[in-house]
């Protein structure tokens, strides 16, 4: 306000002098004056143009005189100014307003105009105004006014994403980047994501304009490096990339974009992604102003990938959990279905073993017979995969080389896929071995290659590779392994079908299957889930329809060099003269048990539990030189009877012979592991083979 009074009182000054004809004074006051001053005559002609004109416009005041300023005021400023002007003339009043006058290099310039018309001493009506240059203080403004309104957005672009939930938040990012897209004053935005695992690529939202074509990152190596090692990126022309950039400076030019800017997203001490912004047409300079004002955005971007990473995490979470509760329940069904499924395997496949062996050679009914054993052999693998679902198959891991193991799976997995399909083994060669079971991780390869094979109906590739690396704690909690450390990822990748969401929330349940009826039972990838989780692993999926899926399986890396595969002992049928003591509560399985053993030359007592069994073994006027027995029996099962008889006769050899598996974590597992163990059903051959082992690890 005092400013503008002075500018007034300037101008009054000025105008008084003319008007009293006092050149001199006039002279005095416009030719010193670091405003602009000038006289004009009622029409609105230039009269007088001060010195200062030459300074602040760079334009000689002698070319002005005669002329109207139509020229020199802005044509948006141009009418106001008119209307002002003779408002003053018509009142013989004061006038002001802020208008732009060009600059003789064509830009314009902000000033604050003061005028007043007074008459001559002859009467003559003229204008008198005074011009301050407040260009610098109106940018200041402007940029003021943008930094509030842009830091509104922002708030706003803040307080939306921070009440959404994690469904809600994946759909407005691309909605959002418009806003900082705006914010930056760009013709594109990106928000690339990347994912926690370094293999596991990155997410990538896009806002550009609807006509434009999507911006590949992976066509951007350049960038995607610099996205990975969270390096600002500020190029406002192509031609200043560096020369390994030449790749992206082609695809940019080809997406007609001139200048690029990328601001790292962080979250705590992680590099999580970028917000990139680019430019189209003639070149974009981001001032610092600019960049600060962007990374209050990145940061608001980054809270949001961060918060979405962490719920999406959480609700991986309660899918595994309540995917670990559903393998529980069917493993405790499957076992218990697995113990009376193999004792009937077990008689059956044991009497027409005896039926065959007793017919003569070409009667009819041997052949029968065979086929009554094949078929028992086959429903046998059929409970050998409940329990390897269930997790209650026994265990037998040694160290395994992976790469080994592939690389003799090679062959077998190629005539698998058939003509159509094609197969690529891309191996670590610094890979750890892990601990498994090499025929069921052999079993799971082969298993995982069927579905990769059914996927692929229209031809394709199976890419099976291995990678060593060291997972920390955020990861390891997000796939459910047991803890951080080093791990051997096996990675399954077809081209096929992929899979939609909801049959990936399904695709691990035992029996669940895409398959016509008669196709396949889907205990595929339940068993291959089982089998890892059984291994101290875990298992991820990504599919998306017509993009094919990965599957990687993560195994804990252990030391010291992979044990090579010992070839199974040659199985003897081998006689005997000792005294068994056999207690089983399943009488045809006990029929049979008895019959194969005196068959062989034992002479054997029987019991129908652990209580009769110690009765038969106090009543026995000889000595017992075996026990044989199931493990879970009415009233007293076979552990408890082994303790007992141990008692009165330490050393005792025992054959436990169980349709249940043998479960080491089980408190009478232990005492299982210190005799032996049989797994039904078991051949005739197989149990006198055990028994007479039994026997001979007994003698000192």
């Amino acid at each position: 306000m005092v400013r503008r009074r002075a500018e007034r009182d300037t101008a009054s000054e000025i105008s008084e002098a003319l008007a009293s004809a006092d050149d001199d004074r006039f002279r005095a006051l416009a030719d010193h004056a670091t405003e602009l001053v000038a006289e004009f005559d009622k029409n609105g002609r230039y009269l007088y143009a001060s010195p200062s004109y030459r300074t602040l416009l760079g334009i000689e005041p002698t070319d002005l005189i005669g002329t109207f300023p139509t020229e020199l005021i802005h044509p948006d400023d141009w009418h106001n100014s008119l209307d002002r002007f003779n408002d003053a003339v018509g009142a013989m009043g004061e006038s002001n307003s802020i208008h732009r006058l060009r600059h003789a290099d064509g830009s314009w310039r902000w000033f604050d105009n003061s005028g007043r018309a007074y008459r001559t001493a002859h009467g003559e009506m003229r204008f008198v105004s005074l011009g301050r240059d407040v260009t610098e203080q109106r940018h200041a403004e402007q940029i003021l006014s943008r930094r509030l309104a842009a830091e509104q957005q922002l708030l706003e672009l803040s307080r939306n994403l921070l009440s959404m939930d994690a469904r809600q938040l994946s759909d407005a990012l691309e909605e959002s980047l418009a806003v900082a897209g705006g914010l930056a004053e760009a013709d594109r935005a990106l928000l690339v994501a990347l994912h926690e695992s370094p293999d596991e690529g990155f997410d990538v939202h896009e806002w550009r304009p609807t006509e434009s074509k999507e911006l590949q990152l992976e066509a951007l190596p350049w960038l995607l490096r610099q996205i990975r090692s969270g390096r600002l990126v500020d190029c406002e022309r192509l031609s200043e990339l560096p020369p390994p950039a030449e790749e992206d400076r082609r695809m940019l030019a080809a997406h007609g974009l001139e200048s690029l800017l990328g601001i790292p997203l962080r979250a705590g001490a992680n590099q999580i992604g970028m917000l990139v912004f680019a430019a189209a047409g003639a070149p974009r300079a981001w001032t610092i102003e600019d960049i600060t004002l962007l990374s209050l955005c990145a940061d608001i971007f980054a809270s949001s990938v961060d918060r979405l990473r962490r719920e999406t995490a959480l609700d991986d979470s309660r899918i595994q959990l309540i995917q670990a509760q559903k393998m529980e329940a069917v493993g405790r069904v499957a076992g218990g279905i697995a113990h009376d499924f193999n004792n009937l395997l077990m008689v059956i496949g044991g009497f027409s073993a005896s039926l065959g062996d007793e017919l003569p050679e070409g009667h009819p009914g041997r052949s029968d017979a065979l086929e009554i054993e094949q078929a028992v052999s086959k429903a046998s693998k059929l409970t050998e995969q409940l329990l390897t679902l269930s997790r209650r198959q026994l265990v037998a891991t040694q160290r395994v080389d992976l790469n080994v193991t592939l690389e003799g799976l090679r062959e077998i997995v190629s005539r698998l896929l058939g003509e159509d399909l094609s197969l690529r083994l891309e191996i670590d060669t610094e890979l750890s071995p892990v601990e498994v079971d090499p025929g069921q991780f052999e079993q799971a390869v082969v298993n995982l290659a069927m579905n990769a094979r059914n996927a692929m109906r229209s031809g394709g590739t199976l890419v099976i590779s291995t990678r060593g690396r060291r997972v920390d704690v955020a990861e390891a909690t997000r796939i459910g392994l047991p803890g951080p450390g080093e791990y051997a990822i096996l990675t399954v990748r077809d081209d096929g079908c992929g899979m939609s969401d909801a049959i990936q929330a399904r695709v691990f349940e035992p029996f669940f299957t895409t398959r016509e009826p008669g196709e396949g039972t889907g205990l595929g990838l339940s068993i291959v889930y089982g089998l890892v989780r059984q291994w101290n692993g875990a298992i991820t999926l990504w599919s998306q329809p017509d993009q094919g899926t990965t599957l990687r399986i993560y195994l804990p890396a252990v030391s010291g060099a992979a044990e090579p595969a010992a070839p199974p002992p040659p199985v003897q049928v081998v006689r005997g003269s000792e005294t068994i003591l056999l207690a089983e509560d399943e009488a045809p399985v006990r029929r049979l048990l008895r019959r194969v053993l005196s068959e062989a030359g034992y002479q054997v007592v029987e019991a129908r539990d652990g209580v009769d069994a110690l009765g038969v073994a106090e009543a026995h006027p000889s000595p017992i030189h075996a026990l044989v027995t199931d493990v879970v029996m009415p009233r007293m099962g076979g552990v408890a009877l082994a303790r007992r008889l141990r008692e009165q006769q330490p050393g005792l050899p025992v054959l436990f012979v169980s349709g249940h598996p043998l479960d080491r974590t089980a408190e009478r597992t232990r005492d299982v592991i210190l005799g032996s163990f049989l797994q039904k059903p078991c051949s005739p051959r197989d149990l006198l083979a055990k028994v007479r082992e039994t026997l001979d690890a007994a003698v000192p």
